[in-house]
């Protein structure tokens, strides 16, 4: 136990004189004891040193000497730094965007809506049917737009932009009416409908990384998880097909040296075996 340790370690401290400060006891330590200290704290002490407490102890109990050579493991454990996973899943998608057409078009689109509705009045027509306004999206995070994605996607939520839209273009010709955004097609809520599904699984994640008490342990379940939700999918259009592989291909190549996800030796580019 502890006190047998103290008596094999060493003597104890004893105080050497009291001083009496407004009834307040002051311990005080000799001149010795402090230049002792002084050297102990001053020398350099290697990993190699650890080992001797193992003999020294002459302790019976395995765990204290379990947990003494994994503290002396540790001290030989070379460290590597990891950058901010949330910042660099935001990286990965961001990539995916930029380089994907359909989905760089799809941004383009919700950005002029989220401009026509910035008009007080047809902000409020549209608010009267839906009760609520389209979500403005950031310049830099990728997560605004998936959110206004999802305000969109809201049942009902559609139809009511495009009576809206409908309305706007009656009586409107040439220019003023080229100002108004196209009505959303089916094929394009389809696209939509894919888009977010396959950004969902990273703003999950994200979120879940940057809440508190969060510890490295959930990083890389999190990103196999991430991997093997996206992978799973099966979008029927050609681009959100193509943006389904480049996260994966982009989410591997990104954290796949570090956290161990296993890209083929052959054509790793093409053919990725999941972490089981």
């Amino acid at each position: 136990d502890m006190k047998e340790f103290l008596l094999n370690v060493g003597p104890t401290v004893e105080p050497v004189s009291v001083e009496d400060y407004d009834g307040i006891p002051v311990v005080v330590s000799s001149e010795s004891e402090e230049s002792e200290c002084e050297e102990i704290f001053a020398t350099d002490v290697a990993t190699s040193d650890w080992e001797d407490l193992l003999p020294q102890t002459e302790s019976k109990d395995e765990n204290f000497e379990v947990w003494v050579q994994d503290l002396v493991d540790w001290a030989k454990t070379k460290l590597s730094r990891h950058g901010c996973t949330a910042h660099a899943l935001q990286l990965v998608v961001r990539e995916c965007l930029k380089k994907n057409p359909r989905a760089t078009e799809i941004l383009h689109y919700i950005q002029k809506l989220i401009v026509f509705f910035n008009s007080t009045y047809w902000n409020q027509r549209l608010k009267k049917l839906t009760k609520k306004s389209l979500i403005k999206m950031g310049d830099t995070r990728w997560n605004g737009f998936l959110l206004a994605l999802q305000r969109i996607l809201e049942e009902g939520f559609i139809a009511n932009i495009n009576q809206v839209l409908e309305e706007a273009k009656k009586g409107k010709t040439g220019k003023r009416r080229s100002t108004i955004p196209d009505m959303i097609s089916p094929e394009t809520e389809e696209d939509m409908i894919e888009l977010a599904s396959l950004l969902t699984p990273f703003l999950k994640l994200t979120n879940a990384l940057q809440a508190d008490e969060v510890t490295s342990s959930r990083v890389i379940p999190g990103l196999i998880g991430v991997y093997k939700e996206v992978a799973a999918q099966n979008p029927v259009k050609p681009y959100m097909k193509i943006l389904r592989s480049s996260l994966c291909l982009t989410l591997v190549e990104r954290f796949g040296a570090a956290q161990e996800f296993n890209p083929s030796k052959k054509g790793a580019k093409k053919h990725l075996l999941k972490q089981n």
